[in-house]
């Protein structure tokens, strides 16, 4: 996994660990939420992030989520022209294999090795854009991250099999 994710994420983690939030988010809202929604679109679903990251050329903005049984945290990232590229959701627990079967399950292709992190590819369930998808743990936590692919493509390189 590139190193510019793997440091993403863990900003991301020691931020929730330390933010609190008056605005409740919930997985149906978050579900709403697609790739190349511009940033606008996303504060009137989600309403003001609780956090924002400056990381390499993405603007990330973090999402506390406090009524929800194991769905912590989630994060949108966006471009320079403020176009949602990607997402990060972030579970309490050990849960890699079950997200990985559940986007199996939902028409995700995965690629490389069963072991170690899970990198499918697939489409987006509402707009049938496409996407590359990790899933992974770190500190305790299951942590799901979704790019559009074009613009993974242009950043880490070709989707495919991992070697």
């Amino acid at each position: 996994m590139p190193a510019a994710i793997r440091l993403i994420v863990l900003g991301i983690l020691i931020t929730l660990c330390s933010v609190s939030s008056a605005t409740a988010r919930d997985l149906a809202t978050l579900d709403r939420i697609s790739v190349l929604m511009t940033r606008a679109d996303c504060h009137r679903l989600l309403g003001q992030p609780d956090l924002r990251l400056l990381v390499a050329d993405l603007e990330i903005e973090s999402y506390l989520v406090t009524h929800h049984e194991s769905l912590k945290g989630a994060a949108c990232m966006y471009d320079k022209k403020g176009i949602l590229v990607g997402q990060i959701l972030i579970f309490d627990g050990q849960g890699d294999r079950i997200a990985t079967e559940r986007l199996i399950q939902h028409g995700f292709a995965l690629l490389g090795d069963k072991e170690g992190p899970s990198y499918l590819s697939g489409r987006d369930d509402d707009t049938g854009h496409p996407l590359v998808v990790f899933v992974f743990e770190s500190r305790g936590a299951t942590i799901v991250m979704s790019f559009e692919k074009t613009f993974y493509e242009r950043q880490i390189g070709p989707v495919g099999p991992r070697r």
